[in-house]
């Protein structure tokens, strides 16, 4: 990635990292994230998102919701184990609400869950080989990685 890409990623970059913030559940210690999403084409509206991470073994236990400013839910991510041996880690399922797509949205939750994934067992979300027709397009023409290298 070029100093242009670099400059162009960051004008575009969906997730105000600024804004991160972490708590610990006190009833099962689970930890709860909250920042912003910056919406582009609503005039850098900020979207509140929420990370769970929880203790799962049938998954990495990390879910990811999105409301817009009115507080209402938007969107919705969930990871999954793949794999015979569970070593793979995928999206199970996004849900955008059909008026907020093509926003990035997406893009801001798997790089969300993707840190979250990365700080707690050093792990890349990787594509499912259950993709419905929307997340191979997502795969195939997403640059979502390169947004958060700009971040370490």
């Amino acid at each position: 990635m070029d100093s242009f890409d670099r400059a162009w990623a960051f004008m575009k970059a969906p997730i105000d990292w600024a804004s991160y913030q972490e708590r610990y559940d006190d009833e099962d210690n689970n930890r709860i994230v909250n920042v912003d999403y910056v919406n582009p084409k609503e005039g850098g509206k900020r979207f509140p998102m929420t990370a769970w991470d929880y203790d799962d073994f049938t998954s990495p236990g990390i879910d990811v919701s999105v409301n817009n400013p009115e507080g209402e839910n938007v969107a919705n991510a969930w990871l999954r184990y793949e794999g015979d041996d569970g070593s793979r880690v995928s999206v199970d399922k996004t849900k955008v609400n059909e008026a907020y797509r093509r926003q990035g949205i997406n893009t801001a939750m798997y790089l969300l869950m993707e840190q979250l994934l990365q700080e707690k067992a050093n792990q890349k979300i990787e594509p499912s080989t259950r993709q419905t027709e929307d997340g191979e397009r997502f795969w195939e023409s997403s640059n979502w990685r390169d947004r958060h290298d700009i971040y370490g």
